[in-house]
């Protein structure tokens, strides 16, 4: 709890009054620090020039009403002391935006709960402005979320995050807040819509996400999926509403249904055989990649808010808490990584990812490879040595061949112990092979001769127990053909075109000229 005391300004022009309230909180051993203001005006130019926590007036001070004071007051609580018999003021007041209020009455019995009143309301003013400070953190959350949130009532739009104006197609949400919530609803879908409003009000249960169209800004249509609950907004019972774009799920869909219609009717009965097997090998590519992305936007939103709550100090977490939720994030980035190894192993075998090769400079690639795994070597005590000397000039696509040496390296350090070493270095025979070579632990035998089949299951943990997803060599290797590994698993071994001339400037990845030419 602080020692700072309690910062109280009393505008009070009788001066018994004024001794009275002074020697009633010097008493009090809540520690209090008084100013007194002799009339309105004197009033107004303490606010300008001090903070208070509280303000304490009486309600005629004969230069002006004590009330006129909370357009100065701001945050600060004003309670309005009047006299006897002047109790309907008193509430006005309070209508108007005062906290409290007090009645004199000729025995001074006021000043017996004054101070009982003045801690009321600083315990009040406390409690509204950490709610107000929730309800902003939470919406913040709302405004944050990648999903469409909507709330409506009585018919019209109260409420739409940032999403969900950037879904409609509109500029700002004061396009739509006021707005029938059955305007942005296909004609086809209104009636269904309708029954399950009516039905959520007066049941008050969750209903089940439902396909749906929108209607944009434009007049356009976007296919959705619309789940809702019954919440409070404004004071009244109102619709919360989650709406998901699906748009891309359903061209998917569509694309499939007509490669399934066109294939039927192109081929006959003697090729359909092989027209199943191929369709199904697409398909399955186009599920990998749809169901990765449908897993990933909304994967990475609940991550997101988990961390938020993790990293939120007011929420006062114990340590038990604190630690299942570093284990969910954990758990949840390893998921993620997954997830996007699993969208590049699909996106190179189905072609969306093609070669585009042109000079670069071997030791700035290996250069950049390294520093994208420089926490993960300090962190387990590695050190990763570049020795690829300037001048080695490669014909590669500069991008993916340095995906295949980051994942090499990072490979190496997670089998690689404490005080190990990873070394990338080049053999200029013939083939031009760039080595990134490690002291680890090595690979077992009996995984070596699959470690580049994306079939074969062969991710073990690493020295420290980091876990993998056992996609990241069947990438390299989709990219790099001729990768070649040595018995004992701890030496990989690129070949690649290229030439090597002593003293050649470094190249530049962007344009492929000589660094500063």
């Amino acid at each position: 709890m602080s020692d700072k005391p309690t910062r109280i300004l009393i505008v009070e022009d009788d001066v018994v009054d004024r001794k009275a309230i002074k020697k009633l909180l010097d008493s009090e051993s809540v520690k209090y620090e008084i100013s007194f203001a002799n009339s309105y005006n004197d009033g107004l130019e303490r606010l300008k020039t001090s903070v208070f926590d509280i303000i304490l007036s009486d309600y005629n001070l004969g230069d002006g009403f004590g009330v006129d004071l909370l357009e100065s007051a701001g945050e600060t609580p004003l309670v309005i002391i009047t006299g006897s018999g002047d109790e309907e003021t008193a509430a006005h007041s309070v209508r108007l935006g005062a906290y409290d209020y007090l009645v004199k009455d000729p025995s001074c019995n006021y000043l017996s709960v004054l101070t009982a009143t003045v801690e009321s309301v600083l315990v009040r003013k406390k409690t509204q402005k950490a709610l107000k400070e929730s309800e902003e953190r939470y919406r913040q959350l709302v405004e944050l979320s990648p999903e469409t949130i909507l709330a409506h009532n009585e018919g019209t739009i109260k409420f739409i995050n940032t999403a969900g104006v950037n879904l409609l197609g509109y500029k700002t949400s004061d396009e739509l807040i006021g707005k029938p919530v059955l305007d942005i609803v296909h004609p086809r879908f209104r009636e269904p819509v309708a029954k399950r409003i009516n039905r959520l009000h007066s049941t008050g249960y969750s209903i089940p996400f439902m396909e749906q169209k929108l209607l944009r800004a434009n007049g356009t249509t976007i296919d959705v999926e619309v789940t809702g609950a019954l919440v409070t907004f404004d004071d009244k019972p109102s619709s919360l509403v989650v709406i998901r774009d699906i748009a891309e799920r359903k061209r998917a869909e569509e694309e499939r249904k007509n490669l399934v219609e066109d294939l039927g009717k192109a081929l006959d009965e003697e090729t359909k055989a092989k027209a199943i097997a191929e369709e199904a090998t697409l398909l399955k590519d186009k599920f990998v990649n749809l169901v990765a992305h449908d897993l990933k936007s909304p994967f990475c939103s609940m991550l997101g808010l988990i961390r938020l709550f993790a990293e939120d100090e007011e929420l006062s977490l114990s340590k038990n808490q604190s630690d299942l939720l570093r284990s969910v994030l954990d758990s949840g980035d390893r998921m993620t990584m997954m997830i996007s190894d699993l969208l590049d192993l699909s996106r190179f075998s189905t072609g969306k990812i093609g070669l585009k090769r042109k000079f670069c400079d071997a030791g700035v690639v290996a250069s950049a490879a390294i520093r994208g795994s420089e926490n993960q070597a300090k962190e387990k005590g590695i050190t990763v040595t570049n020795e690829i000397p300037e001048g080695m000039r490669l014909f590669v696509d500069h991008t993916l061949i340095g995906q295949v040496l980051k994942n090499l390296i990072s490979n190496a350090i997670k089998f690689s112990r404490k005080g190990d070493s990873v070394t990338l270095f080049i053999k200029p025979d013939p083939d031009f092979v760039i080595v990134v070579k490690d002291t680890g632990v090595g690979v077992m035998d009996e995984l070596s001769s699959d470690l580049f089949k994306s079939e074969v299951k062969t991710t073990t943990l690493g020295t420290s127990g980091e876990v993998g997803t056992g996609l990241g060599l069947p990438y390299c290797m989709d990219i790099i053909k001729a990768a070649h590994f040595t018995e004992n698993g701890h030496r990989f071994q690129l070949k690649l075109a290229g030439d090597f001339t002593p003293n050649r400037p470094p190249v530049s990845l962007e344009t492929g000229h000589p660094i500063g030419a």
